[in-house]
This record gives structure tokens, sequence and C-alpha cells, in this order.
């Protein structure tokens, strides 16, 4: 299955432009057909494809995590003093390869302890945002909606399907934010149905936000969505559909 997947990487590009003809994600190989009309602009596909493929490794490795535990990860983890030490980014890094930088973490010790902090230098490129990362840089634009029935809780990890009533399809799994953070820190993007997520999402730098969901389809769109659409997408359990102008 991780072939076929990653394979399907180099598929994106043709995809991402798309908001609402992405292919979706699924356990079972699918044939992705390419959209034409999403490659009508090549310079505007070769902009956004880059961080399309991040996200959509993102997603990959988050199912390839349920697959192994039973569970996706939770938005952080705990020692036993109650402290929330490492980001769900280090949780997954086996699932994305790297299972020898997440063996060099002390996962009871905070993220910026003298030893995990010397791990910062290390991020991933899959983190890296293409167009907003800076050089040598340990922070990461990559960050996930958790609490108030959000995808992510920051204790408890959600079962896949069970835990998304509203369909995987439905809910969001992962966004490009308006700030960036420390990659192993675990500091995500605090979810308040009283409030406007919109101004937590962040653009590429052609001025598209780019999401994926949970059924690991990567959305780029031409502007960022209503207040209410954002909300019903970040939720997992609203019951509602989701709105024509996503």
């Amino acid at each position: 299955m991780r072939r076929f997947l990653c394979g399907a990487l180099a598929l994106i590009a043709f995809s991402a432009l798309s908001a609402t003809k992405s292919q979706a994600f699924t356990r079972t190989p699918q044939h992705l057909k390419p959209d034409p009309m999403a490659v009508a602009n090549p310079r505007e596909v070769a902009a956004i494809a880059p961080s399309a493929n991040n996200l959509r490794r993102i997603a990959i490795a988050m199912h390839e995590y349920s697959d192994k535990h039973g569970i996706l990860p939770p938005a952080a983890y705990w020692n036993k003093a109650g402290q929330a030490c490492l980001s769900w980014r280090v949780l997954i890094l086996p699932q994305l390869g790297h299972e020898a930088l997440y063996k060099q973490f002390k996962l009871d010790e905070p993220w910026d302890s003298e030893h995990n902090k010397k791990l910062l230098a290390k991020m991933p490129s899959v983190y890296a945002t293409p167009g907003l990362t800076k050089s040598r840089s340990t922070e990461t634009y990559y960050r996930v909606f958790v609490g108030n029935g959000a995808g992510f809780d920051w204790i408890f990890g959600m079962g896949l399907p069970a835990s998304f009533p509203d369909g995987t399809a439905n809910t969001l799994m992962c966004a490009i934010a308006s700030t960036s953070v420390p990659w192993s820190k675990p500091d995500e993007l605090e979810f308040d149905p009283e409030k406007d997520a919109t101004k937590l999402l962040g653009t590429l730098p052609t001025g598209q936000p780019q999401v994926v969901m949970f059924d690991g389809t990567v959305k780029t769109l031409k502007k960022l969505p209503s207040k209410q659409t954002l909300k019903l997408l970040i939720q997992r359990i609203d019951g509602q559909v989701t709105p024509d102008d996503f």
C-alpha cells in the first residue's frame, strides 16, 4: 500500500488546484485521474505542488500510524508528570521514514530540553513549506486544529473512521497556518467555535490557502473559506453538509 500511495504523490500536481474535484485518499488503491482543468497554469501548479506533496505525505503517515496503533496520534505526547512534551510531528516520524530520528528523541522530556532541542536542526524536509520556510529554519507552518470537536485532541487519539461521523473527506486534518512554530513543539491551532478560525489559516506565496482532509485529499483554495464554512470543516461531528464555497 505504501508504494502505491507514495507513487500517487506525483499526481498531486494535477489535482492540487481543484478544491472540488480532488481524488480521495483511501486504503484501497485507486487510479487517480488528473483533472484537465487543474493544469491550465503550469507555473501555478509548480508553485503549489511541492507543499501539496508534503501534506499528502503527512496524511499517509497519519493513516499508517493509525494502522499500527489503532488510533491517530494525539496532538501532543505527554509524560508521566502531565507535561506536553512533543508534537504529533515527532510521533509520526517512523511513518515518514525517519525512525532513526524518532529514536533520538527523549519522549519524556520537553521539546526544548537540553537533549531534544539539539534535534530541532534535523527537521525533515516534509515539514518545510516551499516558499515560506526559510533555509535552515527549524520551524513549520503545517499545524492541526485541536479541541472542541476538531479532528485532534491534546491527549487522546481519534479512531478512523469511527471518530469522524461527518466523514473523513469532510473534516480538515492539517493546514498551512498563519504563523510557524518549532517543528517538534506541541503548539497547534486551538479551535474555538465562537471565534473566527480563518485568522489562524495562512497561505502559500501564491496567496492560496492549502489544507489536507482526513481522507488524504489535498485542497488548494482560491481564497480563504468563510468563517462558518471553516468551522464546519474543522468539526468532525456537526452533522451538517459541507458548504458549496469549499
